[in-house]
């Protein structure tokens, strides 16, 4: 088969959950607790959570964890409602 021949049509592999989602669901305790305030504090930015996992040896970028957070990854119908519930909910700082 050629390179054009597989070109032809995009193929697309659906996927249940972003990388970060991934994440989310290994993570347990403590460190799963910590995380899911963090997205639901607008103090934190994407780049703070990816940097802080980043140091823990997760292989994770901002724009990962912004997508999530934004709900516009592959798991966007399980958590933008979440997220932006739990955002309206935390006060807001400056």
């Amino acid at each position: 088969m050629s390179l054009a021949d597989r070109l032809r049509e995009p193929t697309k592999r659906p996927r249940s959950q972003c990388t970060f989602g991934l994440l989310l669901g290994r993570l347990e305790g403590a460190d799963r607790k910590a995380l899911d305030t963090a997205l639901a504090d607008e103090r934190y930015t994407s780049r703070n959570i990816a940097e802080a996992l980043q140091a823990e040896g997760y292989d994770m970028r901002a724009a990962t964890v912004r997508r999530h957070r934004r709900g516009e990854c592959s798991c966007e119908h399980q958590n933008k409602e979440h997220y932006q519930s739990r955002m309206k909910a935390s006060p807001s700082h400056g």
